[in-house]
């Protein structure tokens, strides 16, 4: 009889069975790191303020892309290389033109950047190149680059003698929405400030020949009474600087890097084409840079600029003109300043009191020109476009002066636009204009007197009789008449008619108006 064997297998016991997990897990990590292991680079800088390594993030569009591993001083003290691990799959844009630099935060009058930054800390950004090359050593960059050099879009240079500041990234404006951005700014050979700007794709469109940039950097105080502006743009424009520009119609489209001038303000911008003109100020009066220059009350030009003559006695100004108002610029033209003028009559001229002296203009009929000799006076006689205009002949001026009232029945009618001396200068020609509402009250036959100052008659013994036309005649002169209304009172008459002008109304006149025309005072001598 046979015995059974008992035959005991051997396995693996369960205490096992843990660490061997742990092993394949472990061997699986192992793997994977090996196969996504990085590689390290440098990247030289001149100090490492704000990196840290272990913390300090390689960055490319915000997607973490390396990191910072420890960094070591250059062997002549002189630079900080950073050894940063990249991840494996950005290997192939790792080549010798790539660019990395570091981001801080920055807060100046110049600009606000890196604000990001605050919280997450400072970076290291990076923009892959197209070379081939593979590279492994780096020296950072003192600013970022410009990312948009080749972006889709109208690239433009403006060109400028003086900037404020143009910094990169700063907001090109249309109507006050970025269209666009400043890409760098330089200074060229030639000593002009060249500003490389981006206008976006979606917007190219609105720039034409006819375009015109100015510059929006910061604030804008201007003091000139009575206009007082203050012009404040974009809260970044304020302190990284900003292009705006407008577009009249009428332009084409332009070319890529197309140039434009830019101008200091929205006001040069405009008047850029204005038509320059010489100005041959008096030697006693002047005006300053930025006076208008106004025709009929509406301002067509203004003083740019104000220097010494060559004989080093006069001034010489230069302003520019309105391209519509360049027809009055011919020779002939009268330019004269004008300034308050302060008597018993009041102030005159009482809007230069608040905006400063300015010129005035009386267009001439000659040819074109570009150079003009400003006068302190106005010229002596006026043709106004409108109404009636007559010369009063008298033996003296008298307090007559140009602006004085014309009046009838005490209205005033018309006004002094000006005298001289005759041609034989025996006589005195006073120029009035009579406002074209009242032309049909003067005829062949009507009579003009002085009724300034005042009229006295009588003596200390006798009644004495003091009159005047009104108060406003007692002060500041003027002139008065009256027309017989009968059907025989005379026919009408044509401009530059030549009347007298007498000395006070004749008694016969009076039945005229059929009423006392003077302001009467009586003095009579007590029995």
């Amino acid at each position: 009889m046979n015995k059974a064997v008992v035959k005991t297998k051997k396995s693996i016991s369960p205490v096992w069975i843990l660490p061997l997990i742990a092993l394949m897990i472990g061997g699986w990590l192992v793997l994977k790191s090996v196969r996504e292991a990085g590689y390290e680079i440098a990247v030289r800088m001149e100090d490492a303020v704000g990196i840290t390594p272990g913390k300090t993030q390689v960055l490319f569009k915000g997607i973490p892309v390396g990191m910072v591993n420890r960094l070591v001083v250059s062997r002549d003290l002189l630079y900080v290389d950073a050894i940063v691990e990249m991840k494996k799959e950005s290997r192939e844009h790792i080549v010798d033109d790539t660019k990395f630099w570091v981001v801080r935060p920055e807060v100046s009058v110049n600009q606000i950047s890196g604000l990001d930054t605050i919280v997450s800390g400072s970076y290291i950004g990076v923009l892959p190149g197209s070379s081939e090359t593979i590279s492994s050593r780096f020296i950072a960059l003192h600013d970022p680059p410009t990312l948009l050099e080749s972006a889709p879009g109208l690239h433009l240079t403006l060109q400028t003698p003086s900037s404020s500041m143009h910094e990169q990234g700063a907001p090109v404006l249309f109507k006050k929405i970025q269209v666009g951005e400043v890409l760098a700014s330089s200074l060229g050979d030639d000593s002009m400030i060249r500003v490389d700007v981006l206008v976006y794709k979606q917007y190219e469109h609105l720039v034409t020949s006819t375009s015109y940039f100015w510059d929006v950097s910061g604030i804008q105080l201007k003091a000139n009474l009575p206009e007082v502006s203050l012009k404040i743009g974009t809260f970044k424009s304020m302190f990284a600087g900003g292009v705006q520009f407008a577009t009249p119609p009428g332009g084409k489209a332009v070319a890529a890097d197309h140039t434009f001038p830019l101008y200091r303000d929205a006001r040069e911008a405009r008047q850029a084409d204005d038509v320059k003109i010489t100005l041959h100020m008096p030697p006693h009066r002047g005006v300053n840079i930025g006076a208008e220059i106004t025709y009929r009350n509406v301002t067509i030009g203004e003083v740019k600029d104000v220097n010494l003559a060559k004989d080093m006695q006069s001034l010489v100004a230069v302003a520019g003109v309105s391209k519509k108002s360049a027809a009055l610029l011919r020779k002939g033209t009268y330019v004269w300043v004008v300034s308050p003028e302060i008597g018993v009559a009041g102030i005159r001229n009482i809007d230069s009191v608040i905006k400063g002296s300015y010129l005035k203009l009386e267009p001439g009929t000659g040819k074109r020109s570009r150079s003009f000799t400003v006068y302190e006076e106005p010229p002596v006689r006026m043709h106004e476009a409108s109404g009636l205009n007559l010369v009063l002949e008298s033996e003296t001026l008298g307090s007559l002066k140009k602006d004085r009232p014309v009046t009838y029945r005490q209205v005033k009618v018309g006004h002094v636009t000006g005298s001289e001396l005759s041609e034989n200068r025996d006589k005195v020609y006073v120029y009035i204009n009579i406002y074209k509402q009242f032309a049909d009250l003067v005829s062949s036959d009507t009579r003009f007197w002085n009724v300034s100052g005042i009229r006295i008659q009588g003596g200390l013994m006798t009644k004495m009789k003091i009159s005047s036309e009104s108060f406003e005649a007692l002060v500041a002169g003027g002139i008065a008449f009256a027309t017989p209304e009968t059907e025989a009172q005379g026919k009408q008459v044509k401009t530059d008619h030549h009347f007298v002008l007498h000395k006070e109304m004749d008694e016969a006149w009076r039945e005229w108006l059929a009423w006392d025309s003077d302001v009467v005072v009586t003095l009579e001598e007590k029995e």
